[in-house]
């Protein structure tokens, strides 16, 4: 099961020196610093000289710097907007892990003081931290793993979890599509947990285990059906085709225009050149397409199992607060 690691406040001399953490630059790249390499080679030692092509079409002394003075602007617009755009949708998901840490906190305490059944109020915390497990499956596109949610379920609750439509042969359909996402083939398990927890607080209702509270938890199961459709929101949708097309064609365009306009004033150095100013462009539109999609399992990702893990800790910690206050209050009331 694959983790995302992450850096917290890195130095700079680590992130100078860090290989595994940058943004891929791919193919092309090397590409283009190939033609350019090229490219200034025949106007340096071709063109020009008597051996090679006659002066008179060496048209490239001419031309001056300034058209990529003006492109370059529009060209960083672009792609900066390119990377802006992914991390909004990286910092909506961190949001909304945020607000799904913040609710199932609310919703431990409040199912351990407000409901009077400790049963029903530990049945719903355990439909709670299945929540936040399924949740980090169905986001990675992973099956759930039945080895961590079976401690907290029974068969029957397990089995209610993956129950699924039998549709025949359009399901067998859908589900060879490689067009369609996981998410449009499998079951979302987030929403079997949901409707078992709202289902305990009506059980709670009816057997009048809790009073007038149940309006403040059902906010909180809002808060976390709204973060699930807010994160699933993020999976689906992507960047306008036209529009990364467009971006990466000008990339490249550029790119492989630059060193005819500037090895005539600094020669060789136009290699250079090529190479950093590539490195920057492509570094960010790869950047953007690696963070396009928080969820995975690289480094700039989101730490999905650190955060179960903390929601976890802090679940357990609020249940076994109570079971201690509830054993004290037996053991004083057995003196």
């Amino acid at each position: 099961m694959g983790h995302a690691v992450t850096h917290l406040n890195p130095t700079w001399t680590s992130s100078l020196l860090t290989w595994k953490s940058r943004a891929k630059l791919g193919r092309v790249y090397w590409v283009i610093v190939l033609w350019s390499v090229i490219v200034v080679y025949v106007l340096e030692e071709i063109v020009g000289h008597e051996d090679g092509f006659p002066p008179d079409i060496a048209v490239y002394e001419d031309m001056q710097p300034i058209p990529l003075i003006l492109i370059s602007v529009g060209l960083m617009f672009l792609v900066v907007f390119r990377t802006q755009t992914s991390y909004q949708k990286w910092s909506q998901a961190r949001t909304s892990w945020v607000n799904v840490n913040t609710a199932s906190r609310e919703l431990a305490m409040q199912s351990m003081v407000y409901v009077k059944d400790f049963d029903a109020a530990c049945a719903l915390v355990r439909y709670l931290l299945v929540f936040v497990l399924s949740l980090r499956f169905w986001l990675r596109e992973e099956d759930l793993c039945d080895d961590l949610v079976r401690p907290l379920l029974t068969p029957a609750g397990l089995e209610y979890l993956k129950i699924s439509f039998d549709g025949g042969e359009l399901q067998q359909k859908i589900e060879t599509d490689p067009s369609l996402t996981v998410q449009f083939k499998k079951v979302c398990h987030p929403l079997p947990a949901l409707e078992v927890m709202r289902g305990i607080l009506d059980f709670c209702i009816e057997s009048k285990s809790i009073t007038s509270f149940q309006g403040v938890m059902e906010s909180n199961f809002k808060v976390l059906s709204t973060a699930l459709a807010t994160m699933e929101r993020v999976l689906d949708t992507q960047i306008p085709f036209a529009y990364i097309t467009h971006v990466r064609t000008a990339i490249v365009l550029y790119s492989l225009a630059i060193p005819f306009f500037l090895t005539v004033n600094v020669g060789w150095f136009t290699v250079l050149f090529v190479a950093f100013y590539c490195y920057v462009v492509m570094g960010l539109e790869n950047l953007a397409v690696e963070i396009e999609n928080p969820f995975g399992t690289d480094t700039n990702d989101l730490p999905m199992d650190s955060y179960c893990c903390q929601i976890a800790r802090d679940i357990v910690d609020i249940v076994r607060r109570k079971k201690e206050v509830l054993v004290r209050l037996y053991e004083d009331g057995e003196r």
